[in-house]
């Protein structure tokens, strides 16, 4: 196996292949004006946009971000969105300030999925549900 921190490949080569994957995919979402985090080490990627002062359809906060968390991998599967490359995904929308005074009460949570669909109110907000077409297009 081949370790890089506390990520585990089976080889160099599978963790080159899944950095040629990657790449193109974070300059598409990039291209697409979206903020991306990837720690360079493994399959968690985290994708994010400025809503500015923006009314969701529930509540309405001051500075928000549409906030999407997921973990991808080269090859399809049968536990991906779609049977596709994701297997996890978490969609929200939050105040965009510290982390020390964050209150889960002001966020929204627009999809989640773990191997399995557990939220999808997708169908509420137009920009959430363009921000998810958006990821499984480019990542899927």
């Amino acid at each position: 196996m081949y370790r890089i921190f506390n990520h585990g490949w089976d080889s160099k080569k599978d963790y080159d292949d899944y950095k040629k994957y990657l790449m193109p995919k974070l300059h598409k979402i990039l291209d697409k004006g979206y903020s991306v985090k990837w720690d360079g080490f493994g399959n968690w990627v985290t994708i994010t946009k400025s809503m500015g002062n923006y009314k969701a359809p529930e509540k309405h906060c001051f500075n928000m971000i549409m906030l999407c968390q997921i973990k991808c991998f080269r090859l399809k599967s049968t536990y991906g969105i779609n049977d596709g490359r994701i297997s996890k995904m978490w969609l929200v929308l939050k105040p965009d300030y510290p982390s020390r005074q964050y209150n889960f009460e002001h966020q929204i949570d627009y999809f989640n999925y773990d191997r399995g669909s557990d939220v999808n109110k997708l169908k509420k907000d137009k920009k959430a549900k363009k921000m998810y077409d958006d990821i499984i297009r480019v990542f899927g």
